[in-house]
């Protein structure tokens, strides 16, 4: 996942550069735009389901809490103790357990490669 990220900003950032470049080849610009809603949809739909998971793993605590657990048994308490527990520890997807990914680090992403972006074409002297 962290070299999913990594390239993600570096080919958003060179796709826009060759956006910016390639004014005249309309086949290449068609070519350049698919290819960037195919990078933009991929790491939008792992930045979704991390967050759904995220939220998912958040809520199992709250259902548990929520639920009459004193009216069971003392051997059910114990199992839903232990459910409880691990439900309070966050589960969600990591990127090399770097950071979670979420819709959080989708924008970050983008705002990286947009950074990143503009750098090159200052570098490049467009304008």
């Amino acid at each position: 996942m962290l070299t999913q990220f990594g390239t993600f900003i570096i080919m958003v950032c060179l796709t826009l550069m060759t956006l910016m470049l390639a004014n005249d080849d309309q086949d290449l610009l068609l070519k350049m735009i698919l290819m960037m809603i195919f990078i933009l949809s991929h790491i939008l739909m792992y930045s979704m389901l991390g967050s759904t998971l995220m939220s998912a793993s958040t809520s199992v605590a709250d259902a548990i809490y929520d639920i009459p657990w004193y009216q069971w048994s003392v051997a059910e308490q114990k199992n839903l103790l232990f459910v409880l527990r691990r439900s309070q520890r966050i589960t969600a997807l990591t990127t090399g357990k770097f950071f979670y990914i979420n819709r959080t680090t989708f924008g970050m992403a983008l705002r990286s490669a947009g950074s990143y972006f503009t750098v090159l074409m200052q570098m490049y002297g467009a304008h």
